[in-house]
């Protein structure tokens, strides 16, 4: 494509847009040399007037396909994590989505500032925001970036809400994909960490291209990757299997164990036969952990790393494809379109839920007292004696052991297609593109998590063991209460277009 430009600097730029996102395309270098009149073109990522090289004024950085391979990055979030003004303050991975609500999401985080100021393009061009958008959680899902398409990265590193707006404020990272490839590649990996314990990665992709542009005068490109994670468990490794760890101060154990903790006259954890899961837990019962040898007469703390399937990476398969035609019309007007789908599910798996006085339940904020009667025949004369309050309900601090491990799947789609136009008219040029998105984000409840409205009367009824194992007819009215479905479900969908001209004022 033959783009013109006289040595009098551009200095005007008309931005004009509908629908949707409006954005300036921040875009790439290109040069084109003629022998008797060499012409430079140059668009920096951040700008919408025209500089030469040299005249650039803010910080990019360019990360080529060459840089990529070498890396051993298998995602667009993978690859960001190796870029230092990539923060991981306010950044999401999958790593983060475990044990917290962010619906499996993976945003970036330029300076720290979030996904909700760090502006993310493709082409040039903006993408749909995440569909599960929720405070904290905003941005581009990465995951929707087709990784095997991209031919080169570009991170702007300042702030260019001049340009984009708000969502810039951070910096923009613009994803290049191949325009003018042909041939054919399939890629096939597998890795597995050096330690065992799981968190196995799988990874196909294909990709095709077909045309030149120079000769054909269209170029049709098409790529296709499947990766897969596997989950590896928390406990599987030292540095995270203990929520306690004198050295560094950390105390993220809890006293909702299971058996049951009574608060009541200091009685603690009473055990009625149940195995202890972690050696040296010394009765306390299933993943518990005994501190009392550091801060005294503590008793017995529920240590959620240590239970086993607690997953600190969880299992995530991405399906993405991508598709673009280019045609170049004549010398001055080249067209294109793109399509890009992709697909999320991650199921994420944590240790059981914690029931007591000190946590609050559901929309209607429902206390979670559970009271333990002298009727009832599981109440612990022997230790309620000992502690001097025999006869009188004792509050009970309680661990969803019996309902099993919470367990939650996260599935997020995202599709997009954008058709676009770029050439000269006279001394102008211009860049008008339109598209249309849509996302959608539902997180689905496998089991685990309760419905409190039917659990809590029944902890109440004095007819379930909470200091041991139930019988199969108990075990099975515990689960009864477990809320199986959707939990959420949320779409987006968007339309629009952007424009941009430029030429000389003089």
């Amino acid at each position: 494509m033959n783009f013109k430009r006289n040595k009098v600097a551009s200095a005007l730029a008309y931005l004009a847009g509908v629908g949707g996102a409006l954005a300036v395309s921040g875009v790439h270098a290109q040069q084109t040399d003629q022998a008797s009149n060499p012409d430079i073109r140059v668009e920096v990522t951040g700008t919408s007037i025209r500089r030469v090289e040299g005249e650039t004024a803010l910080p990019v950085t360019v990360i080529t396909r060459k840089e990529i391979e070498k890396s051993g990055a298998t995602s667009a979030m993978e690859l960001l994590q190796l870029v230092s003004s990539n923060n991981s303050l306010g950044a999401i991975s999958l790593s983060n989505s475990v044990g917290a609500t962010t619906f499996s999401a993976q945003t970036a985080s330029l300076r720290g500032l979030g996904g909700g100021r760090t502006l993310v393009l493709l082409n040039g061009h903006r993408l749909e925001g995440f569909a599960g958008e929720i405070q904290g959680v905003q941005g581009v899902n990465l995951a929707g970036i087709p990784f095997e398409a991209i031919e080169r990265v570009e991170i702007l590193k300042d702030g260019a809400s001049a340009i984009y707006g708000s969502d810039a404020i951070a910096g923009v990272i613009n994803f290049i994909t191949k325009t003018d490839y042909t041939g054919a590649e399939v890629t096939a990996m597998y890795g597995a960490p050096t330690r065992g314990g799981g968190g196995d990665q799988y990874q196909g992709s294909g990709s095709f291209g077909i045309g030149s542009l120079d000769k054909d005068k269209y170029n049709f490109f098409a790529s296709l990757s499947y990766n897969e994670q596997k989950p590896l468990d928390q406990r599987s490794r030292d540095f995270s299997n203990t929520s306690f760890r004198d050295s560094i101060g950390l105390f993220a154990l809890s006293s909702n164990q299971f058996p049951g903790n009574v608060t009541t006259g200091g009685i603690g954890v009473v055990n009625h036969g149940v195995p202890d899961e972690v050696p040296g837990s010394n009765g306390c019962g299933y993943s518990a952990f005994i501190v009392s040898e550091i801060y005294g007469p503590l008793g017995c703390f529920y240590d959620p790393a240590r239970a086993p399937g607690v997953e600190m990476i969880p299992d995530d398969k991405l399906y993405n494809a991508f598709a673009k035609g280019t045609f170049q019309l004549n010398d001055d007007w080249q067209a294109a379109l793109t399509g890009i789908y992709s697909h999320d599910e991650t199921r994420l798996v944590i240790q059981p839920g914690p029931i007591s006085n000190v946590f609050r339940y559901g929309p209607n904020n429902i206390p979670g007292t559970i009271t333990l009667q002298p009727t009832s025949p599981f109440y612990p004369h022997a230790e309620a004696a000992a502690a001097g309050v025999d006869g009188k309900p004792l509050n009970v601090r309680y661990r969803t052991y019996e309902n099993g491990l919470r367990d939650l799947t996260d599935t997020n789609s995202h599709g997009e297609f954008v058709a676009s136009v770029k050439g000269t008219v006279k001394d102008w040029d211009v860049d008008a593109s339109a598209f249309y998105s849509e996302g959608k984000t539902v997180e689905h409840i496998n089991g685990g998590f309760q419905d409190y409205r039917l659990l809590l009367p029944l902890l109440n009824s004095g007819t379930v063991n909470l200091f041991g194992f139930n019988t199969p007819d108990i075990v099975q009215q515990l689960r009864a209460t477990n809320f199986i479905g959707d939990a959420l479900s949320g779409e987006s969908k968007s339309y629009g277009g952007n424009a941009k001209t430029s030429g000389e004022i003089f």
